[in-house]
């Protein structure tokens, strides 16, 4: 993966530490992959939102029910929904979305859900 330096002006800078912060990324570079897949994929249109969520039901029960139903709120956007158990207590849920305000206000409530380790984000 290449290594991009960007300038930032401050009060732009803190806006995005403070959405790393609220919308539960990791990195800034998490949000700005994400940020840059969601704006690039929206301008070729029909584009597909896959979401892989990794929860971990031990440590947050009921994890995984809140995760579909946070993919439940895209409504007529939710194209399909796979959730497989991968070992003891580890969940993958795949989540796919037609592109789009639905697809990422889904992506940030799946985020916030306790209990979810990891959330990657990718445009088809």
């Amino acid at each position: 993966m290449a290594i991009v330096s960007v300038n930032l002006p401050d009060d732009l800078l803190a806006r995005l530490d403070r959405a790393v912060a609220e919308l539960g990324y990791r990195s800034r570079s998490q949000l700005v992959r994400d940020a840059l897949e969601e704006k690039l994929g929206a301008e070729g249109g029909g584009s597909v939102r896959v979401l892989l969520v990794a929860s971990d039901h031990s440590a947050q029960p009921g994890v995984d029910q809140r995760v579909v139903a946070a993919a439940y709120t895209a409504g007529g956007d939710l194209i399909g929904l796979y959730h497989v158990v991968v070992g003891g207590s580890r969940c993958v849920t795949v989540i796919l979305l037609r592109e789009g305000e639905r697809a990422a206000a889904v992506a940030r409530r799946v985020r916030r859900v306790r209990g979810v380790v990891r959330v990657v984000s990718l445009t088809l």
